[in-house]
């Protein structure tokens, strides 16, 4: 049986919701909704972020062990009256927690682009020793640029990504509050709660956010399917910031449900029921995609669209399908996140994207007519590069929205010229031929003459369906710095003979095979 020393030093720590409760209820006949609190205001919140940051795993251990204390001592026939009185004080807590949570919700459906410092502080003040009885000032957000930026780029901020994971895995829970209150509260919130959850992100590793493009979400007419590019294991989060902040011309916001990977959402457990974050956005309704079995895709497809049908949503796909390899300068700091380099092919840039958004969009164009919204995400591959857990702070993220790609119901078009005219329209969104030759430039210490020249010897490959060399060149950056020296020569030797068709072949297969 636990001993009475720890449950009360566990009990001890249910000071802020206990003080909070008692002088609620003693003040709720005596003060106005705006009196001014006994003590400082920065205490008032340092007690309300101490409670949202510790009160979760504090209420965990205070039922563990206090439900192990009642259960020995109900067998032993006796009262466990301190193991009871602290599975109490877990109770309280919880429902202190969730009146707080359905008193957020309510901002939230009142102001669905919050500025998070102000809904976290709501949180905090209501889980604090004196909640507010009355409305609070909030600010909002512009839909085009947000800005955090502060102090020095840092290359490790393990206290920034702890602080994420505990506000993504509250916002998680959030949600889902919002769907046991009832459907239609839990549609309502779920998207503002995806962009706040992008902001929160980017206040807590200190970035700027800008959006261009979004005059052209007023020529979606119908349900859309956004087509991002994928270069962090971030693109999820912040890509809800991009195009989530406008109506469009059906008169209503985009509502994004991404075409996601089972096997990181349902089946890693962390994800889905530590932190819920699969539970949320599959009540939400996003569409998972088991890439370990074969024929899911075809099965993925059929579900997207009776998704956007059912649920009047639309859907968001990386049709690269996973992420692509980063470019580091000679310190190991990322330049940025590849485009090409998806592929595990034998040659470089084959397969590189997927057919899932023209698959989905000539599905749904059976029904209706489709729009395909291409969205260039630049600069979060500097943030957190991929397969790596490092974070940087202080990073520009940009997103460039081009005019939609238009299908008419019924409209008969090639899955793969639909392919190749979406693949084409995201790699200019994503600046990528222009970002590969500024890595290549900065790289080689080139002037602005040799750029000019490799440009001019690239030319022809900028609209190409297989932009080779590009894609040689995508996969040359990727390697490690002691390699690159020597194969950016024979790229070069290459280039000053014109790509010769035979012998670039062979090098491209060598930059396939890695």
């Amino acid at each position: 049986m636990p001993s009475t020393t720890t449950i009360l030093v566990l009990a001890s720590l249910y000071a802020v919701p206990l003080v909070g409760s008692t002088l609620g209820l003693l003040s709720r006949a005596l003060r106005s909704p705006t009196a001014p609190a006994p003590v400082p205001q920065g205490l008032v919140l340092w007690t309300g972020r101490l409670e949202y940051m510790t009160g979760i795993y504090r209420d965990v251990a205070a039922f563990f062990v206090g439900g192990i204390g009642t259960a020995i001592g109900i067998a032993q026939g006796i009262i466990p009256i301190t193991a009871l009185a602290l599975v109490g004080l877990a109770f309280l807590a919880r429902h202190r927690r969730r009146s707080g949570n359905a008193n957020a919700i309510a901002y939230l459906q009142a102001y669905p682009d919050i500025h998070p410092d102000d809904f976290f502080d709501i949180i905090e003040l209501n889980r604090s020793i004196w909640p507010p009885r009355g409305p609070l000032t909030v600010r909002t957000l512009r839909p085009d640029r947000v800005d955090f930026m502060k102090g020095k780029t840092s290359r490790w901020a393990p206290d920034r990504l702890l602080k994420s994971f505990h506000d993504t895995a509250f916002l998680a829970y959030l949600a889902m509050q919002g769907y046991r209150i009832g459907t239609d509260v839990g549609s309502q919130i779920f998207d503002p709660i995806t962009r706040l959850w992008t902001t929160r992100l980017a206040a807590n590793l200190h970035l700027r956010l800008e959006v261009t493009g979004l005059e052209h979400l007023r020529d979606v007419q119908h349900n859309a399917i956004i087509a991002l590019n994928h270069e962090s294991v971030l693109d999820f989060a912040l890509a809800f910031f991009s195009v989530g902040g406008v109506e469009t011309g059906r008169g209503q916001r985009m509502r994004l449900r991404f075409l996601a990977a089972k096997d990181h959402f349902i089946d890693n457990p962390i994800l889905y029921s530590v932190m819920g974050i699969g539970r949320a956005i599959e009540q939400a309704g996003m569409i998972f995609v088991d890439r370990k079995k074969r024929g899911e895709g075809a099965k993925s497809v059929h579900q997207a669209v009776d998704t956007i049908r059912k649920n009047d949503v639309d859907v968001a796909i990386f049709p690269q399908g996973t992420r692509a390899t980063a470019h580091y300068d000679l310190k190991g700091v990322p330049y940025g996140g590849g485009y090409y380099t998806t592929s595990k092919g034998s040659i470089a840039g084959i397969r590189f994207f997927r057919s899932g958004a023209s698959r989905i969009a000539g599905g749904l164009a059976i029904h209706q007519p489709v729009d395909i919204v291409c969205v260039g995400l630049e600069g979060i591959g500097r943030v957190m590069p991929a397969r790596r857990f490092t974070s940087y702070t202080n990073r520009v993220v940009r997103f460039t929205i081009l005019p939609p790609l238009h299908l008419e119901k019924q409209e008969n078009l090639d899955e793969n010229v639909l392919s190749e005219r979406i693949e084409l329209h995201l790699r200019h969104a994503a600046n990528v031929h222009e970002r590969l030759l500024n890595v290549w430039q900065q790289e080689m210490g080139a002037s602005a003459d040799e750029r000019r020249a490799m440009e001019a010897a690239m030319a022809h490959w900028d609209d190409a369906p297989d932009p080779a060399g590009y894609a040689v060149l995508d996969a040359i950056l990727t390697r490690p710095a002691r390699k690159r020296p020597a194969l950016l020569a024979e790229f070069h030797t290459l280039r000053d003979d014109s790509f010769p068709e035979e012998a670039f072949l062979a090098f491209r297969k060598r930059m396939g095979s890695g």
